[in-house]
């Protein structure tokens, strides 16, 4: 959680599916509490410029077998 907090750039949280859902949930309590952070859907390939240097990723997977794996270049 620490990193979260100390991170110099935006919380990006991303998923698909139902983990998709719990992202946005996720996003919206951190923003809540004034935490920066947005939601990315990993599919989506033309959302990677919403990521800039300085970011904190987190990525949710039920599996973790998806091929949507990297969110920028």
């Amino acid at each position: 959680m620490q990193e979260i907090y100390s991170a110099k750039g935006r919380v990006v949280i991303t998923g698909i599916g139902k983990s998709a859902i719990i992202a946005n949930k996720i996003v919206a309590a951190l923003n809540f509490t004034g935490v920066s952070s947005l939601f990315r859907y990993a599919a989506i390939h033309g959302d990677q410029g919403m990521i800039r240097q300085g970011d904190f990723a987190i990525c949710i997977a039920k599996s973790g077998d998806t091929s949507e794996k990297v969110l920028a270049p």
